[in-house]
């Protein structure tokens, strides 16, 4: 789904940068994968009911302190489970600051799994690869 976003706040973010930076040899790259954050905002769906196998599953989302939370809600043998998902709203801004701050080079961004140039409202995917 996504390599990033987990975290709890931007120093948590950054020391994770910061640690990636650490890992890496000099010739290392490391990739990022991660949503387009600008086309999921503008077509989230705010809840849905899904069918698979016979089992209803309801999914709700919300955006939460700057975070996209989902909540899937389904019965299975009479019991009721829940999970819950949490992405942090983040931008190809965001990550260009998370690397300037540790001293990363972004190498490459693309927009898709089949290297795709990158764009802000079609893209589905923001794949960074950065360098020391």
């Amino acid at each position: 789904f996504t390599s990033f976003g987990y975290f709890n706040s931007h120093n948590e973010n950054q020391s994770v940068v910061n640690s990636m930076k650490t890992q890496i040899n000099n010739n290392g790259t490391i990739v990022i994968d991660f949503l387009n954050i600008y086309k999921v905002l503008s077509n989230i769906v705010k809840n849905e009911t899904k069918v698979i196998d016979g089992i209803s599953f309801n999914i709700n989302k919300e955006i939460r302190e700057n975070n996209i939370v989902k909540t899937i809600d389904f019965y299975d043998n009479n019991e009721k489970h829940t999970f819950v998902e949490k992405v942090e709203i983040l931008t190809i801004d965001d990550f260009k600051h998370y690397f300037n701050e540790s001293g990363l080079k972004i190498k490459a961004v693309f927009g898709s799994y089949q290297l795709e140039e990158f764009n802000h409202e079609h893209s589905d995917r923001l794949i960074l690869m950065v360098t020391k």
